[in-house]
């Protein structure tokens, strides 16, 4: 009986122990520590972006050839990149994340000949074609955000600053200036003789 219970007890002290190692540090994970993630077992505290080293869990990870990083380093490591992304410049980036790699981005337009009429309308101050993630309607005509300026001064208009007359946008210094009535109670008195 003797033998029986130390075997039990060997056993028993065996059950906690694992030849599993941390995919991080190399060290064994035993039961109570482990976690799963990218097919590996980790330790909780080896759970952890590559990238920042900010911890996971199960709704952030993201794995990228068996590597585990936070979802905003995955985003910005290996998403898609371009305008509306954080680069800004109006086409997907081809950056491959190489050391030393220089990526245009600068944004790609046509010029008016181009046969490309089909893929927007012609912005009416650069006349480059105007894709929809640029434009502004106003008039009738389609403009960039950075076209989108006063015919006179070219102060930056908005919707809802901008007026026109004729065809043509205006800020409002410009439009009263130019186009509004005038004489008493339009901004100057009338002049007594």
């Amino acid at each position: 009986m003797n033998n029986l219970s130390s075997g039990n007890r060997k056993a028993s002290l065996n059950l906690g122990q694992t030849n599993a190692k941390c995919a991080r540090c190399g060290k064994t994970v035993y039961f109570a520590e482990q976690v799963f993630g990218c097919g590996k077992k980790w330790h909780k505290q080896c759970f952890k972006c590559v990238a920042c080293s900010k911890t996971v869990n199960s709704s952030t990870m993201r794995d990228k050839d068996g590597e585990l990083y936070c979802a905003s380093c995955h985003t910005r490591l290996f998403g898609p990149k371009g305008y509306g992304y954080g680069v800004g410049s109006g086409v997907l980036s081809t950056d491959t994340g190489k050391a030393g790699e220089t990526v245009s981005t600068a944004p790609k337009t046509a010029p008016i000949n181009s046969g490309l009429l089909g893929q927007g309308k012609l912005c009416p101050r650069c006349s480059q074609v105007v894709y929809d993630a640029e434009k502004v309607r106003a008039v009738g005509k389609v403009f960039h955000k950075l076209c989108f300026k006063c015919v006179t001064c070219s102060k930056g208009l908005t919707p809802t600053t901008m007026r026109d007359h004729e065809e043509e946008i205006y800020c409002r210094a410009c439009y009263e200036k130019n186009f509004a009535p005038k004489g008493f109670g339009f901004g100057s008195a009338l002049m007594r003789t």
